[in-house]
């Protein structure tokens, strides 16, 4: 028989907590953002930077209230999930030093740029409220999800909905460089400022099966 097929390396990005942040295009419609994002205990700048501590996320301009950060969160932001269960929708629901399924749904559409893991601000150079953490993931939704439907993206099998309800999806399986793709096509590149690619503690490897191709589909008769 051949030999087996090399095994597959999933990446993360890795966020410092001094600098380092993602910054999405401009998107529009979005109701819903799912991520996997690891937490760290201890936070070079919580409560220090920024009016709000750290930040999992910051829209841009247009949603002047789409921040979610350790010490508040925006009106934008109606529920929570993490690891497909309903939670408080508080920081304090967040477990830290581990991988999280965290989906968040809005109260109105959301049209904007959206920072992850920093606050946004008006000099890249200077960014504030920055998360030390990581992010393997990010899903932009057109819709709200299905408790089951969450359970399914959360497990890899992303055909979930029609792609018309899916507005973007940032793998972060680049590897190397600044630059974040859309999978779907839809939208820009995203910016990956400062952080780190890892390849070595990705939620599957952790005990979670976050991505469909982890088992291939059997091959066609």
């Amino acid at each position: 028989p051949p030999p087996p097929p090399p095994p597959i390396h999933h990446h993360s990005l890795h966020f410092d907590g001094q600098d380092d942040y993602v910054l999405l295009p401009l998107l529009r419609g979005v109701e819903a953002v799912s991520m996997w994002v690891w937490i760290d205990s201890v936070q070079p700048s919580m409560n220090t930077s920024g009016p709000q501590g750290v930040y999992l996320l910051d829209a841009r301009f247009g949603a002047s209230g789409g921040y979610f950060a350790s010490g508040g969160i925006g009106a934008v932001w109606e529920s929570m999930f993490v690891n497909n269960t309903q939670v408080p929708l508080h920081w304090s629901s967040f477990a830290s030093d581990q991988w999280m399924f965290v989906h968040l749904e809005s109260r109105a559409p959301i049209n904007d740029n959206v920072n992850f893991m920093s606050r946004v601000t008006d000099s890249s150079a200077a960014p504030v409220g920055c998360l030390k953490g990581r992010l393997a993931e990010i899903h932009m939704w057109g819709t709200r999800l299905e408790r089951n439907q969450q359970l399914v993206v959360s497990q890899g099998f992303d055909q979930v909905l029609l792609p018309d309800y899916r507005l973007a999806y940032y793998m972060l399986e680049e590897g190397t460089g600044g630059t974040a793709f859309d999978s779907m096509g839809n939208y820009p590149t995203g910016s990956i400022m400062g952080a780190s690619w890892h390849d070595n503690d990705t939620p599957d490897q952790m005990g979670w099966k976050p991505r469909a191709f982890i088992s291939p589909p059997p091959p066609a008769p």
